[in-house]
């Protein structure tokens, strides 16, 4: 609490409230965090819509305002902390097997880096209508092009596989 410039003219249950108020912000309402602060449940209500008027209690709503200032400076997301926290995902789903969501999470960062150039091609034909050698070359293009998210996979892995026979 040291850290805060205006604390030493509030009251103990000034600064409860206050804190109830900032830090169950969503969960709780001025009245819960008044009384969870100490205030009788018969006056919590008022008491909080005092506390929070700065005609009548300029400190505590300063006080407040200093918290709240607080926590959206904790809570910024800027690209590293973003690229900070998809690693702590990624890492979490890969160490619990969780494939798909690993490679999202990478997926995201890479974007984020700007990594990843967002192009679309329109092609006008069917891989039915490709020789066999162009088909290889062309999945051989698109394995190269990955290699940096598929690089345990080689052309040869694929070209191994067996073709689906037709039913």
């Amino acid at each position: 609490m040291a850290k805060y410039k205006k604390i030493e003219k509030l009251t103990p249950m000034q600064l409860r409230y206050s804190h109830n108020l900032v830090f169950g912000e969503g969960k709780i309402t001025g009245a819960e965090a008044a009384r969870q602060a100490g205030y009788s449940e018969k006056v919590a209500r008022q008491v909080s819509y005092q506390l929070q008027n700065p005609n009548q209690y300029p400190k505590v709503v300063n006080y407040i305002k200093e918290l709240r200032e607080e926590q959206q400076r904790k809570n910024e997301t800027n690209l590293g902390t973003h690229m900070r926290d998809l690693k702590e995902l990624r890492d979490g789903a890969k160490d619990s097997g969780h494939w798909s969501a690993a490679v999202n999470a990478e997926k995201i960062r890479g974007q984020a880096a700007g990594l990843h150039e967002k192009t679309t091609t329109v092609l006008h034909g069917t891989i039915d209508a490709m020789s066999r050698k162009e088909v290889e070359e062309r999945l051989k293009e698109i394995v190269d092009f990955h290699s940096p998210l598929i690089d345990h996979i080689t052309v040869e892995d694929i070209s191994s596989k067996k073709s689906l026979s037709k039913k």
